[in-house]
């Protein structure tokens, strides 16, 4: 039986399989409609609309659906069959006119058997496979007959039914309809069925395709695969499981209501107002939350926001609403407590999926206390506000506490009985602010950054107020703003220039217009600026700035527009007036924003303009007039020369009154007088519309002619037939009717109220036509209707009244003169353009030809990152106009192009073809190889005298890439044009050169394609819908987006890499990150992917990707790649997507989601979490639509600052003559500053926020240079490094501690957000090293976060200088110096080092070593064939190449001659002993590694022979605790280095020997081994490069030893001190590291920990730079083994484990003396190999274990000797008295004890050191309570004596021992110290039962996750505690129970030692 049945099965699979194969998209409906008495005439009409609306989203026809409907009561009647109507029109019209209400009683069953043989008799005319027979059966109430058997023969005859109940019907009777209970619904509301339809058509889609609706031949259902409809679930009266809004969009919602003394009627209306304004919200756990919160003197929590989440809950809360006594009101007050209480509850709030937060104040007094800080505060937490101010309300205070702009905001009313008018405008209002917040906002930012596009040119200038009246965080949000602001323009020297000051009572330049700065680096510098502080003179602002704006050198040529934007939140303390009125008069552009306490007045003085001038209560709120200022700025060119045919459709019905009449006239006048009208501008016309439309004024006319055409209009009354209207005003957009051909067309509806015809088909006509057509809608208008009207939310304007049409006239002017453009900018492309020049085209064709080709340069961004254009043209000859690179500047192109006059001639296309080959080449600009399209249109008008050769040329064109547009006017042969164009171009033809503009369009889109990305590494994973709601032409559509969006990264390995998955209700991952690593395979597998089909879950999808991402073999996260998911789905899903959405977004994954047709809003917000990361649309074809803003979101460079760093870099020289260079005598320092500051100030992310780059600043301190450098702390930018270099000093300088104290001044203000870090370059400390310490110390204690040092040449007191340092983590070991090849790398380290601490508040980075070099890049492809050249034009002759750029200074190549070696000096002594290398823990000499058997002793060194090395310097220094390494007897002039010892760690490089001869010229470096940074002084004389020396052979590898035998010493012994070396052949210059070396493999991972729970940010942690590194599993933080951040700079690689050592290789060849020659030097004697470096010990093998080397570190750390080893590992351990109360005195004091004894007992964390324990201590009894915190303490004896006073409290609460300790894990560890050594303990008391035995086993089970330790010390018998703890089989939680009368010490020892002193590590 199981065989058959397995059999059974398997054919069940295949046939399903099979038939997903052909998926039907028709089928043959039938509507079987209730028309009973039960139903009712009004919901019967409301089921005709339904049916209309449903049939009308179908395709109706041959092949396609066929419609039946019929209708019953106790009788059916057939009203048309399947056949009946071919089309869709009849079929609506017959619903419309003939289908009418009958009445009767109700027999379904006896309906369903007559359907069946009266419709469904017919069914064998078409395939049913093809075309399913579906019945949709629509009743009011329970049958009077029996149905079952009915619907079950309908099921038989394979009848797929959905049953609807209206009103009464049994649910029980429906679902035994339905051919599965999930298509039984039930409309509680018969108004839901408009918004019903679109789910009914998606529900009868997915019936169709979905085969697993089968009947068996019991007649019963089988329902194999879970399948959900998409949003109908949402509508259905059971509980709604899959987390979806049926109106609208989820928000939580906030009443904050006044209780003070009003009356009880008062009291009444206040309620009903409530009730009624929240009676349309849909309140439920999924959708609406609503909190509330009443005040008078005080606040009170009624309900938080998930207690509030169903309409009866709050109706109940409301209406307990009762009056105060009390007479005063603290709103202040009552917002804090809401802002702390209700929206601060995480819990509750749903911020963190992205809803909207609204509070609505309701008050009808006057606060006592002030609002404007409290109101600041909410609304800088992202809540909207809303008021409503009720009689004495004040009027100042409501405007201080309500977001803008207030009409949208804000009621008022004089009495609370008026009430109950206003309900339907708040409701209206909040609608309409999550519409434009969340779905309209987005979009309209878009399409004003577009128009901006237009605004080529400017110059804008930002005057900032940064007085001491602003504070840290106003000023942040102002800079944010600026950022926004500034993010809406094109960017660049040649393009729109920022310039900004900063003033208060003096002014300071922050930004210099003329600095070349991109976009990106603006927005740094903007979050750069520091708050100065002081007074307000903004008079005295606006003069300093002014000097700047008229500054001849700022005055850009060509009438550039000039903008000054005033930012201020204070009164001026001088005149304001005349400052700005001289810059008035030179045509600035001046604009005034207010905040707080600004002076209106003076903003106005300050424009001269109200319209400029704009005024908000708080810095939060800044962002809300963004897009007005930028709009107004961007209008007058936006709208210069626009062209358009507008028309006015104005709403005259009766429910418009004669006031509002005039006000509608006023407006349409005040938008005629904003544009430019004309015959050849923009033309206006007016139809207005009641019962019937009326013209009024057809498209002509001027200005005063629209003006009395308006005036003449008489107010007609009447209905509101808008579609009516709409049908007649079509006709005004045709040529009779003065419409003009190609220009944009403009519909303007202005109505208030809901249309009572039919709008879609009209209005979807006008769409069709071209026309734009915006809604404008007051109140009672119908919104939904408005936006079926306009096609969009965006086109819609919804207003609470006629008062308020003004403020939208800025956005109705900027819309008509920017209408939306499929491509507004061409953005990233190289386009060649080759112009016929002959004799058959005249002047004017010409002249027009070139006309063509400036429309391409005009739609384009010019510039390197962007487009590039060349030109060419051609008759006889070619001949070039410019190449690819010549012009950045759009006019300069369009110069070129214009002045350009034709030769005359022969038309000799091929031989043009030929020379644009050269233009496609690196060398003139071609970005080929970066992935940038290139573009060839080649413009003729005749047949080519050369055709023979066309085809060939052409072909090699298209085979390097090359895509060419072939456009032939008038005489042009089709064939050459079909030849050009090839396979991958297009070719167009016109008859004439007018007809040129007629495929602009065409070409121009084609060029659109490509999007500027400067993405240079993330990991992009598309997760995209494969469910079966998606059409296989769909999916086509959906790759198609994805292969668009993969087109515009650059994909290579290092770079972006490209997953993909998809889901239904399955998963599956198509390929993974790593896979594919080049384009067009990463393209071609992407068009591979097969659908999986299924239902849609999408929050199982993301679970499954979040684990996918999380692993460190498929992405890059770990490294701090930005990660990017990029979600797209049809539907809703059937699984709740918000939380495991937001555990993707805590991990720093940017998160993307795309719905397309009919999607929940709700869900793609909770999947994207903002708006600004939400997408939808229509259908998968309008998909490419939205590509570019995904992609330009996506490549948006990402910064934070609050993850920064502040550096202060000091310069110790010495030895300065009298006023000279900065640098003067510091070769290296001269030669490095730029590689260091670039490497310092561009790091790469932190670990916490992969992607998002820190922002690095730097200020200098240069106390005696002149002011060639500003002393502002700057961003980065390539021209520091030179002005540095251009520095000149008068006096040496010194490093001394008020030079350090000096440096701290720098800044400004402390913020403690920021890393504060001093570098100084120094050649010697001029003070006592004790007293540095001490100044270094007090500014540790004032903040500064790391000092560190970097030696310079001839630095005296080498080994003191690292005394002073700090911040450098486990690096203390060596003195940075500047002679290190890689010392860019190492600061760049240290600093992020400094920031990770500070960012992501860990102890420390881990970071492994370098790796190796890099292998050579891949062979370029080869280039295209080079030109043969025209007779008589030759090509230009190359000229000697360009002496090759001299090499880093310092940088040698392998050593070659004989001379100074590198930093070293000269071969010199070698030092006294090998130095600790880089590696270990806080340079700590690590444990002798196991040398093993040492075998043979390598060999001495054989003697090389004497080679002429320089003179030996003078003895290095010391080495700083270095085991003494085993000197090798000097060779003769040989350079083979001996055999290298065990590992140990890099000697520090010696201080440079004498100097010796000059070097000459090295040889060629081996491969891509760097050489030796060579020393500076007498440099030799530089030696020609001559040929590219031959690489040698590599010598013979043989003389390298045999690379040592690889391993007999096998395992790498443990990471530490050195090593007994190995006898060194030669002294070799004291183990100097020559070149970087190759890079070392990345360090072996610790164990990975589990993943823990992200803590909360803590205090900064202790430092513990010198703390040692612990080993073993890691803390919870998730990080692997405390990684770090892969591929970071890793610590200069160390020399490798020998083994036993090698027997020396050969002696090499001597190397030659010869200055200048390369070659014949014996290659083995290179000391940049530093001999062949051992092959790594096989990893993970150390003798010691973790905890052994832990325990080793300690013993030998400097900052753990002599100290307590209790407990082993830093501990942070909380204590828990149990206050319940039952506790007596005695046992309380037993409790203390106890405490007193562990703790003196123990090492209590004094200091930085990582050692010991952190102390917290905490009561409980029912409720927990803090003591103690772990911050509180640092001094042990502090510590014992607050624990000694800590009283017994007087409780009568009860004991819950298991919530006390979930307290402890999710809050007072949240802010423990993190790593990986880190132990938690929590010791609890108790002295009885707990009141909940069920919360102590969940806390023990969270412990145990949470790697947290337990302890309890009881004093009674705990037998729940003992049941929880026997989860736990590691031994580590640990129940003791003490007599509270006997000796306790034993016990807690044994406590102590197991769990506290050396527990394990969990």
């Amino acid at each position: 039986m199981k065989f058959l049945f397995g059999i059974f099965m398997m054919a069940s699979w295949l046939e399903i399989s099979s038939g997903q194969d052909t998926v039907p998209e028709y089928a043959d409906l039938v509507f079987l409609v209730d028309n009973s008495n039960n139903i009712g005439k009004n919901n019967f009409n409301q089921v005709k609309s339904f049916i209309s609306s449903t049939i009308s989203q179908m395709q109706i026809g041959v092949g396609q659906y066929r419609i039946g409907l019929a209708h019953y009561n106790d009788d059916l009647n057939i009203d048309f069959s399947l056949s009946t109507f071919k089309a869709k029109n009849p079929i609506i019209n017959y619903i419309k006119n003939k289908f009418d209400f009958k009445g009767g009683s109700l027999m379904t069953g006896s309906a369903l058997d007559k359907i069946k043989e009266s419709m469904f008799n017919e069914i064998n005319v078409r395939d049913k496979s093809q075309y399913p027979p579906v019945l949709v059966v629509i009743t009011s109430g329970p049958s009077l007959d029996d149905i079952q058997l009915s619907a079950d023969a309908l099921k038989r005859e394979n009848v797929r039914i959905i049953a609807m109940g209206l009103k009464n019907a049994s649910k029980n009777q429906l679902e035994t309809m339905a051919t599965s209970p999930n298509l039984a619904f039930m409309i509680n509301n018969v108004k839901d069925l408009n918004t019903f339809s679109k789910d009914m058509v998606k529900t009868i889609q997915d019936v169709i395709k979905n085969n697993n609706y089968l009947s068996s031949t019991q007649g019963t259902v089988v329902y194999t695969t879970p399948f959900s409809p998409t949003t109908v679930d949402t509508l259905l009266s059971v509980n709604n499981k899959t987390g979806v809004c049926n109106k609208g969009i989820a928000i939580d919602l906030v009443l904050i209501v006044d209780t003070s003394t009003h009356t009880s009627s008062e009291n009444e209306d206040l309620r009903n107002f409530l009730t009624n304004a929240l009676s349309n919200l849909e309140i439920s756990e999924f959708c609406v939350f609503v909190g509330l919160v009443t005040f008078d003197s005080q606040a009170k929590l009624v309900a938080s926001l998930n207690t509030g989440i169903s309409k009866s809950i709050v109706d109940k809360f409301i209406g307990e609403l009762t009056v105060s006594k009390e007479k005063i009101a603290k709103i202040g007050s009552a917002i804090n407590f809401t802002r702390n209480e209700i929206f601060g509850d995480t819990s509750a709030s749903r911020k963190n999926q992205g809803l909207e937060q609204i509070a609505i104040l309701v008050t009808h007094k006057s606060s006592s206390d002030s609002v404007i800080e409290a109101a600041s505060l909410l609304k800088q937490e992202h809540v909207r506000v809303f008021t409503v101010g009720i009689s004495q309300a004040n009027e100042t205070q409501m405007n201080e506490i309500v977001s803008l702009p207030l009409h949208k905001f804000q009621l008022k009313v004089k009495t609370f009985s008026d009430l109950s008018g206003k309900t339907d405008t708040l409701l209206k209002m909040i609608v309409n602010i999550i519409d434009q917040d969340v779905l309209a906002l987005p979009e309209q930012t878009e399409l004003i950054r577009q128009g901006c596009l237009n605004t080529e040119l400017a110059d804008i200038y930002l005057l900032i107020d940064g007085s001491g009246s602003i504070g840290t965080q106003d000023f942040q949000d102002m800079q944010t703003f600026l950022v926004e602001l500034v993010e809406m323009f094109d960017i660049g020297p040649q393009k729109v220039r920022v310039g900004a000051v900063q003033y208060s009572d003096n002014s300071q330049l922050e930004i210099n217009i003329a600095s070349h700065r991109d976009k990106t680096d603006l927005k740094l510098a903007i979050q750069n600026i520091r708050q100065r502080g002081g007074g307000t003179e903004t008079g005295k602002a606006i003069n300093y700035t002014s000097n700047i704006i008229l500054d001849t050198n700022n005055i850009r040529p060509g009438n550039v527009p000039v903008y000054f934007i005033v930012l201020t939140d204070g009164e001026s303390q001088d005149s304001v007036k005349e400052a700005a009125m001289i810059l008035r008069q030179h045509n600035v552009n001046v604009y005034a924003i207010g905040v707080k306490q600004a002076n209106q007045t003076q903003l106005l003085e300050i424009t001269g303009d109200s319209n400029r001038v704009h005024f908000v209560y708080d810095f939060d709120s800044l962002k809300d007039i963004k897009n007005v200022i930028v709009q107004q700025i961007c209008s007058t060119k936006a709208c210069q020369n626009a062209k358009a045919d507008v028309m006015f459709l104005v709403d005259s019905s009766s429910s418009i009154n004669n006031n509002n009449f005039i006000k509608m006239k006023e407006f349409m006048k005040n938008l005629v007088n904003r544009t430019e009208v004309g015959p050849d501008r923009v033309q206006f016309g007016i139809v207005q519309f009641s019962t019937d439309s009326k013209e009024e004024l057809q498209l002509n006319g001027t200005k005063t002619i629209i003006d009395a055409a308006i005036d003449n209009m008489a107010y007609l009354t009447g209905n509101t037939h808008t579609g009516k209207a709409l049908e007649y005003v079509f006709q005004y957009f045709t040529v009779n009717k003065g419409a003009r051909a190609k220009v944009n067309k403009f519909l303007i509806l202005i109505t208030d109220g809901e249309s009572q015809d039919d709008v879609k088909p009209q209005s979807e006509s006008l769409r069709n036509s071209g026309v734009n057509i915006i809604s404008v809608g007051i109140f009672n208008a119908n919104k939904t209707q408005l936006e079926e009207i306009s096609g969009s939310k965006q086109r819609v304007h919804y207003l609470e009244s006629f008062e308020t049409l003004k403020t939208i006239e800025d956005a109705l002017t900027f819309e008509i003169c920017n209408p939306p453009q499929d491509c507004a900018r061409i953005q990233v492309a190289d386009i060649v353009f080759v112009m016929d020049s002959s004799g058959s085209i005249n002047r004017e064709q010409y002249d027009t030809m070139k006309d063509f080709i400036t429309s391409f340069v005009k739609k384009s961004l010019i510039g390197p990152n962007n487009v590039q254009f060349g030109a060419l043209k051609y008759s006889d000859d070619p001949q070039k106009l410019f190449y690819l690179n010549d012009h950045n500047n759009k006019q300069d192109i369009i110069d070129v192009i214009q002045n350009d006059p034709p030769i005359g001639g022969n038309t000799y296309t091929a031989e043009a073809l030929e020379l644009s080959k050269i233009f496609f080449t690196e060398k003139h600009g071609s970005r080929q190889r970066r992935g940038v399209p290139q573009y060839l249109l080649v413009i003729t008008d005749g047949e080519s005298h050369d055709h023979d050769k066309l085809n060939e040329t052409s072909k090699q064109l298209q085979d390097a890439g090359i895509i060419i547009y072939a456009i032939g006017v008038a005489m042009a042969k089709t064939e050459e044009l079909i030849t050009m164009a090839g396979t991958n171009g297009k070719w167009f033809f016109v008859e004439n050169f007018d007809g040129l503009n007629d495929i602009f369009k065409n070409i121009s889109d084609d060029a659109c394609g490509r999007t500027e990305c400067e993405k240079e590494e993330a990991d992009v994973t598309f997760l995209i819908d494969g469910s079966g709601s998606i059409s296989t032409t769909d999916f086509e559509e959906m790759k198609k987006f994805m292969v668009s969006v993969i087109e515009d990264f650059d994909i290579g390995p290092g770079k972006v890499h490209v997953g993909v998955s998809q889901y239904s209700h399955l998963f599956r991952t198509e390929f993974e990150l790593k896979t594919y690593s080049e384009k067009e395979t990463l393209k071609e597998k992407v068009n591979g992917i097969s659908k999986i089909e299924g239902a849609t879950r999408i929050g199982e999808a993301l679970t499954k990707i979040d684990a996918v991402l999380s692993r460190a073999n498929y992405s890059r996260i770990n490294a701090g790649v930005q990660q990017i998911l990029l979600v797209i789905t049809d539907g809703v899903s059937s699984d709740e997507v918000a939380m495991p959405a937001e555990a993707i977004r805590r991990k720093g994954i940017a998160t993307y989601a795309v719905g397309v047709g009919d999607v929940s809003d709700t869900q793609l917000l909770q999947i994207a979490g903002s708006s600004s990361s939400r997408f939808s649309v229509k259908n998968f074809g309008d998909l490419k639509n939205i590509k570019r803003r995904i992609v330009r979101n996506i490549c948006e460079p990402q910064t934070s600052n609050n993850c920064s760093v502040d550096v202060i870099i000091g310069f110790d020289i010495s030895t300065y003559p009298k006023y000279t260079k900065l640098f003067n005598g510091q070769d290296h320092l001269d030669a490095s500053i730029a590689e260091i500051l670039d490497s310092m100030m561009n790091l790469r992310s932190p670990s916490c926020n992969p992607g998002v780059k820190p922002q690095i600043s730097v200020a200098f301190h240069l106390p005696n240079a002149n002011a060639s450098i500003s002393p502002l702390f700057h961003t980065y930018s390539p021209d520091l490094a030179e002005r540095l270099k251009d520095s000149y000093v008068n006096d040496s300088s010194y490093m001394t501690s008020t030079v350090l104290h000096s440096m701290w001044n720098i800044f400004q203000n402390k913020v403690t957000g920021k890393a504060k870090m001093m570098l100084v370059f120094t050649d010697g400390l001029d003070e006592n090293v004790e007293d540095l310490q001490t100044m270094v110390e007090n500014l540790r204690g004032q903040g500064l976060t790391g000092l560190l040092t970097i030696a310079l040449e001839g630095a005296k007191g080498y080994d003191d200088i690292k005394h002073i340092e700090f911040g450098r983590g486990f690096e203390y070991s060596y003195q940075m110096h500047i002679g290190m090849p890689d010392i860019g790398v190492r600061l760049a380290r240290q600093i992020s080092h400094v920031n990770e601490k500070t960012c992501c508040c860990v102890f420390c980075k881990c970071i492994g070593q370098s790796g190796a070099p890099g292998k050579h890049g891949p062979r370029g492809h080869k280039g295209l064939p080079g030109l043969k050249g025209n007779p008589g034009h030759p090509g230009e002759q190359g000229g000697d190449g360009d002496r090759g750029l001299q090499g880093p200074m310092g940088e040698r190549g392998d050593k070659g001659c004989v001379g100074v070696k590198g930093p070293k000096g000269t071969r010199g002594y070698s030092g006294d002993q090998n130095e600790d290398g880089e590696q270990g823990l806080d340079g700590i000499n690590g444990e002798k590694g196991k040398p093993g058997p040492h075998g043979i002793k390598g060999e001495k060194g054989e003697k090389g022979e004497a080679g002429r090395t320089g003179i030996k310097g003078p003895k290095g220094y010391k080495g700083f605790k270095g085991q003494e390494g085993d000197i090798g007897n000097p060779g003769n002039d040989n350079t083979i280095p001996g055999s290298i010892g065990l590992k140990g760690e890099p000697g520090m490089e010696g201080e440079p020997g004498l100097e010796g001869e000059p070097g000459g010229p090295g040889a060629n470096g081996l491969d891509n081994v760097l050489g030796r940074r060579g020393v500076a002084g007498p440099q030799g004389p530089k030696g020609d490069p001559g040929v590219h020396g031959v690489n040698g052979e590599q010598g013979l590898k043989g003389p390298q030893g045999d690379e040592g035998l690889p391993g007999l010493n096998g395992q790498k012994g443990r990471i530490g001190p050195d090593g007994l070396p190995g006898p060194f052949g030669i002294p070799g210059s004291e183990g100097d590291p020559g070149s970087p070396g190759p890079k070392g493999k990345k360090g072996e991972p610790g164990d990975t920990g589990k993943k823990g729970d992200i803590g909360g940010k803590g205090q900064r942690g202790l430092e513990g730079e010198k703390g040692p590194d612990g080993y073993g599993e890691s803390g919870k933080k998730g990080m692997k083994g405390q990684q770090g951040q892969q591929g970071g700079i890793g610590i200069q690689g160390e020399q490798g484990d020998p083994g036993v050592d090698g027997v020396p290789g050969l002696k090499g060849e001597p190397g030659k003396s010869i200055f200048g020659k390369h070659g014949d030097v014996g290659d083995p004697g290179l000391p940049g190999d530093r001999g062949r470096r051992g092959q790594k010990g096989i990893p993970g093998e150390s003798h010691q274990s973790p905890c052994e080397l832990i325990d080793y570190i300690r013993k030998t750390c400097p900052c753990c000797q002599g100290q307590t080893t209790c407990p082993v590992y830093p501990t942070e351990l909380v204590f828990a008295l149990d206050m319940s109360k039952d506790i007596k005195p005695d046992v309380y004091s037993k409790m203390i004890e106890i405490v007193t004894y562990i703790m003196n007992n123990i090492t209590i964390r004094g200091n930085n050191c990582p050692v010991g324990a952190r102390v917290s201590v905490m009561s409980y009894n029912q409720n927990p309570k803090y003591l103690v915190r772990f911050s509180d303490f640092q001094s042990k004896e502090k510590l014992l004596n607050a624990v000694k006073n800590i009283p017994l409290e007087n409780s009568n609460e009860g004991r819950n021992i298991g919530k006390s300790m979930r307290f402890v894990a999710r809050n007072v560890f949240k802010r423990s110290l993190q790593g990986i050594t880190v132990r938690k303990i929590a010791l609890f008391f108790s002295n009885g039962r707990t009141d909940d035995p069920s919360a102590v086993s969940t806390a023990v089970m969270e412990y145990n996750a949470l790697g947290i330790i337990p302890a309890v010390i009881t004093f009674t018998p705990a037998p729940a505690l003992k049941r929880a703890f026997s989860i736990d089989d590691s031994g580590t939680f640990r129940l003791t129970e003490i007599s509270t009368n006997a000796d306790y010490t034993s016990q807690v020892q044994t406590l102590m030692k197991c769990s506290i002193c050396y527990g394990k590590i969990l």
